[in-house]
Order: structure tokens, then sequence, then C-alpha cells
């Protein structure tokens, strides 16, 4: 019985002082615990971390019962409890960017711009709280000011996260030369993952720049030249403006992380009529039936009757027996290569609207190149 007494006694007493499992924790407590706690977004764990402080008068607890708010999205208990914090208190700068950050969520730009006013010169302040206090300004209409804040977040923060915003609002003030040139001298001299060039061409095509977009993908793929979305954007890009070979080298390059895009690659590839490249690509494809139509029309736009006529048997395995645009090639194949006895049964199954006509005038053609004992003229 005693021993019982005492494991409950030792368990109650454990669970008591708000004990953390995770090891990293055990050379932290009070509000140090509680920090990094809400950090590592464990806001379970922090919250009876921080009613303890509360207990103890701690001069953080509201603070960080008010950071604990705001992670969880109750903007409103955010703000009542941050604006609590008194003026002359050691967290009340650390509150104010809080409350500002809070008043930001909540699309209170009046209470963000005034509030972030004064508490942003203190240590506590990073780069996303001046950049937020920026849109508040832009928000209220107030453009010189907003602009202001940004040229002083510039000088404060050499980040990539401030270096976008700022080419973001030269762009929306129709200054792309100048945004250009910002971002180029930013790649020039910091080494950016794709994701950076990536997110400022974004910028840029949003306005309809895609010129702009072209010269910081070009400048990616010359960085990374196998990123596969790097090489889907710029081949995006240059489909969309109608220069279908260059767009084809951006698939070809993707493909060789992600094999569906030799589809792609070779559909340009056709379209071009570089037909024994569109070949050579359409063997990588991976979708059987994908890879067998693509063929097909690949020798249709090539005039290769004999080689459609050749697959006769491979595709009546397939499922592309049933498609009537294949049997209408099939079809017209036979007839081209002198065979005037299966078209009509590759014909007759034929119902897609828009293939009726074709299919009776090659139907009547068939009759008579049989009547004429094989002469035909298609």
């Amino acid at each position: 019985m005693k021993t019982l007494i005492l494991l409950l006694t030792i368990t109650i007493s454990f669970f008591a002082e708000g004990f953390v499992k995770d090891p990293v924790y055990d050379d932290l407590s009070g509000a140090a615990l509680v920090r990094a706690l809400l950090k590592d977004g464990k806001l379970d764990l922090a919250h009876p971390e921080i009613l303890d402080l509360q207990k103890q008068n701690s001069n953080e607890a509201e603070v960080l019962l008010g950071q604990w708010h705001y992670l969880k999205g109750d903007w409103k208990k955010a703000q009542q409890t941050l604006a609590s914090v008194k003026t002359q208190s050691l967290y009340f700068e650390e509150a104010q960017v809080w409350l500002g950050r809070t008043h930001y969520q909540a699309k209170n730009y009046e209470s963000c711009a005034s509030v972030y006013s004064r508490g942003l010169e203190n240590r506590h302040a990073i780069e996303s709280d001046l950049l937020w206090k920026s849109h508040c300004e832009l928000k209220l209409g107030q453009k010189e000011k907003s602009w202001r804040t940004l040229l002083q977040t510039r000088q404060r923060f050499a980040t990539f996260q401030v270096e976008s915003e700022w080419i973001t609002r030269l762009v929306q003030l129709q200054l792309v030369h100048e945004g250009l040139l910002a971002a180029i001298e930013w790649f020039t001299t910091h080494s950016s993952p794709a994701t950076h060039f990536l997110n400022l061409a974004e910028i840029f095509q949003s306005s309809n720049q895609t010129g702009a977009a072209l010269v910081l993908l070009e400048m990616a793929r010359a960085q990374h030249p196998i990123h596969q979305d790097v090489n889907l954007a710029i081949a995006q890009i240059y489909f969309q403006k109608g220069l279908l070979m260059a767009s084809e080298e951006g698939f070809q390059r993707a493909a060789l992380t992600d094999g569906k895009y030799y589809y792609h690659t070779a559909e340009l590839n056709r379209q071009t009529r570089r037909f024994e490249r569109s070949l050579y690509f359409n063997a990588s494809v991976q979708d059987e039936k994908e890879r067998l139509k693509q063929k097909i029309a690949t020798y249709v736009d090539a005039n290769k009757y004999s080689l459609i006529a050749s697959l006769d048997a491979v595709i009546q395995r397939s499922e592309l027996q049933k498609d009537d645009e294949i049997r209408y090639a099939l079809a017209y194949s036979l007839v081209r290569t002198g065979d005037l006895e299966r078209p009509l049964k590759y014909l007759s199954q034929i119902t897609k609207p828009e293939l009726i006509q074709k299919t009776t005038v090659l139907r009547q053609t068939l009759l008579d190149c049989r009547e004429k004992q094989g002469v035909c003229h298609l």
C-alpha cells in the first residue's frame, strides 16, 4: 500500500511540474522552455507552462500567452492579452511587435500601422514585421509612407523576402526594367535555390512581363540545368509564344527527372515535323496507349501508311481498337497500301459524328477501287 501511494505521489509531482517528455527540453525551464515550445509549435505543451508562469507573476507571462493565442489563430484574445502589457514592462516592445502581427492577420490595417510604429526599432522585429507595416500603410492609401518603410526594410535586412517585396513593388509601379535589374543583381551576388528564381519570375509573369521572366528563368537554368520546375516554366512560356522548338528543349530536360514529359517532347517534335526525333522520344513514353496513339499520329503526318498498316495486329490487341480516329487512320492506311478488304470492317465501326463524312467518302472510294480492280486515287 505504501509503495502504491509513493508511486502516485511521484506521478502527480511528475506531471504537476509541467514535465515535457522530449529530452531536448531537459535543460530548459520557465519562460525559456515556453519560448522553445512555442517556436517548435508544441502549443499544447506550452499552455500549462504559461499558466505556471502567470501564477509566479512573471513579467513575460502575458506576452507569451498573447503569442500562444496568436499561434492558435485567435486574433481577438491575442490582441486583448498583448494590449494589457504595461508600457513600463521590459517586454512592452516585444508585445507591440506581436500585437502588430495580430492586427495584420486580423486585417485591422490602421491599428497595425500604428502599433508597429511603436515597436519596430527594437530587437524583436524581423523583416516580415517591417514588410507587414508597409503593407498596412499601403492598404490605408499611404503610398509614400509605405514606400519609405520598404526602403528602410531593404537597408536593414538584406534577405530574399525583402528583395522579393521590393521587386514586386517596382513591377506594380510599372518599373519593370528597374525590377529586372534588381533581380539580376540579387542573383549575381547571392547563391540562390531554384525556387527563388521561380518566385521572382512569377512576379513578372503575373504582370504579363514574360520576357523579363524568361531572363530570370534562363539564369536559373544555367545554375540548375535539370531542375524540373525551372525547365517546365521555360517550356510553357515558349509554348505560349508559339516557339515550339525552344519549348521542346524545356520538356526534354524535364523528362530527365520525370519520364511523363517524354510525351510532350515527342509531340512538339511531331508538330514541328521532326518525325525521326519525335519517334525517338516516343519510344520512352511510359503509357502504352499514349505511346501507340502518338506513334500512329506521327506516321500519319509523315505519310508512312505502310508502317501504320503494319501496326494492325498491335492495335487490335490494345484499347485503341475502339478509338474511331485510330480506326479511320488504319482503314485509310490499308487502302493506301492496296488492302481493299480489311478497311471496310473498320469503317463500318466508326460512329464519331466528326468522322462520318470522311468515312463515307473513304468507303465510296474503296468501293470504286474494287470495281476498278485496285486502281485507286486518294
